[in-house]
């Protein structure tokens, strides 16, 4: 049934239009009370930080090429937040009174929204290579990020719960509705686009960045968490988020900014089997 029309059409669908319906009904009905969000934004933030500053000396120490550097630092911070962490955060609060459910949600969602702009702004300036048309590479991708439905979806919805007025409901479980179907289709994409050639070529450096991001990062996460003061419910958000795998879009980052493809591949893969391990961990305390 799944070919690679199938999982284009899927992504683009789910990236264009149930995503960012999902998104936006949830930020715009999100009320900020206390500073939750904030607190998790800056453990993410800072831990971000530390899985640079660890992904750039682990390089130095390996003698990754320069022209593979960027790709494996970015592999070193780049979690996938929304197609895995949203899922596994609302699921794994489903059991939660449902008046609760709503807010937790929405708060996790607010929570990434600075930090999916700062991965993106720190991958286009650590994937910067020789080529003379870089800096229109640069340029344009800005301009993209500026159009990311994504991100504004998450900034509307959030610019429309200051406002202080409810959605009208015909917007709001039409949103709702679609937005059903974009963490099924996301995980179903992730699956699909996963490749396994080139594997042995990178290993080391693959293996070394997947261990940053999946198991160094979430022990930094405790340890800001606890610096934080992150209650239970702040610390299993953090958590989860800071052990998620390397996203699948630090491939195509990757590609359109000539770093190396083939490296970026093995990250993600092996940093998805680590994931199991250490999510379950956290799922399990």
């Amino acid at each position: 049934f799944v070919n690679d029309i199938f999982t284009q059409k899927v992504n683009k669908l789910v990236f264009y239009i149930s995503l960012p319906c999902l998104l936006f009904s949830k930020t715009a009905q999100f009320s900020l009370e206390g500073n939750s969000a904030i607190r998790i934004s800056l453990v993410l933030f800072f831990c971000m930080l530390c899985c640079l500053i660890l992904g750039y000396l682990t390089g130095w120490i390996l003698k990754i090429p320069r022209f593979s550097l960027g790709t494996f630092i970015q592999g070193a911070y780049r979690g996938n937040l929304v197609y895995v962490g949203l899922p596994i955060v609302f699921f794994s609060f489903s059991n939660s009174p449902r008046n609760n459910i709503g807010t937790i949600e929405s708060l996790a969602i607010i929570s990434i929204v600075p930090i999916m702009i700062s991965y993106n702004i720190v991958a286009v300036v650590i994937l910067q290579g020789k080529s003379k048309k870089q800096g229109k590479r640069i340029i344009t991708y800005f301009l993209a990020l500026c159009r990311n439905p994504i991100i504004l979806s998450c900034i509307t919805g959030y610019l429309y719960s200051l406002s202080g007025f409810l959605l009208p409901p015909i917007i709001f479980r039409t949103c709702s509705t679609i937005g059903q179907m974009a963490l099924p289709l996301a995980l179903l994409g992730i699956g699909t686009t996963l490749r396994f050639e080139g594997l042995r070529k990178n290993l080391i450096p693959s293996v070394s960045a997947a261990c940053i991001k999946v198991i160094l990062s979430p022990v930094l996460g405790y340890l800001l968490g606890t610096f934080f003061s992150l209650q239970s419910y702040e610390m299993k958000i953090s958590l989860i988020f800071c052990s998620c795998p390397t996203a699948i879009l630090s491939f195509v980052m990757a590609q359109q900014m000539g770093g190396d493809e083939k490296m970026s591949i093995g990250i993600i893969v092996f940093s998805i089997f680590l994931f199991f391990f250490s999510c379950g961990l956290i799922l399990s305390i």
